[in-house]
């Protein structure tokens, strides 16, 4: 399939959400053969611009939908302003309990109603990278019927997130799949050097003791889209494996 023909399947929306009192973009990518005559799963990416065109993501999936090495599905990206990116992802944020209802509550049900998803929670995974891991994850906690699954990329777990988690992800039926870069010890962040590598292992170890199923893999690069891209094919085919197509 031609990059002109990837570009086909990426749908643009405006959403006006009454949760955060703006309109608000939505990218959805849909895969090689889209069809309303079956059900497809759901990837919600934080930083959904940036997934898109740094991390390739749309042109990673068809790929691997191609080769037969995961099943279809849906991407959506949820672009963020970078103003605001700090005040709706980082979990004292001003805005953080209101991007939640945003995506819970508005975009998840308009997903579920203009395309062909599994309306599920085995249908969706919720993602993102550094800071919007962060968001992804507290999410999926917070809402453990909604979500299956969490892709996180060098997520930004402060220690202060690490008591929240012991408390809440006991016993919560997630599986999550983390990657860190290794040369992220430490990290250089627009909030200054961060140990994202330690955090890693720390929640990892945190999460598996709550009874959540965790895979780390700590890679070769740092805390940029060099690193992301290039794990986008181990992640996609750990959470949407062929054989649940």
């Amino acid at each position: 399939m031609s990059n002109s023909m990837y570009r086909r399947n990426i749908q643009r929306h405006q959403l006006s959400s009454e949760h955060l009192g703006e309109t608000r973009p939505i990218i959805v990518s849909l895969p090689p053969g889209y069809t309303e005559r079956r059900a497809y799963p759901v990837l919600y990416l934080q930083d959904g611009e940036d997934y898109f065109r740094m991390g390739r993501i749309a042109t990673t999936v068809n790929r691997l939908v191609e080769e037969k090495r995961i099943a279809p599905l849906l991407v959506v990206g949820i672009p963020v302003d970078k103003a605001k990116r700090t005040e709706e992802y980082r979990p004292d944020g001003a805005r953080f309990q209101q991007y939640q209802r945003f995506l819970l509550n508005e975009i998840i049900p308009f997903m579920d109603r203009v395309y062909a998803t599994i309306p599920a929670r085995r249908g969706r995974v919720i993602g993102g990278s550094s800071l919007g891991a962060t968001q992804a994850l507290m999410t999926a906690v917070h809402a453990p019927r909604t979500f299956r699954a969490v892709l996180s990329q060098s997520g930004a777990f402060h220690p202060r997130m690490h008591e929240w988690l012991r408390e809440q992800a006991q016993h919560v039926d997630l599986t999550v799949y983390m990657s860190v870069g290794v040369h992220e010890s430490p990290a250089i962040t627009p909030g200054g050097e961060l140990d994202i590598l330690d955090w890693n292992k720390a929640v990892a170890d945190i999460l598996r003791d709550c009874g959540v199923k965790v895979s780390l893999h700590v890679k070769d690069g740092g805390h940029d889209w060099g690193l992301w891209q290039q794990d986008l094919p181990d992640a996609l085919m750990a959470l949407f494996p062929k054989d649940e197509a």
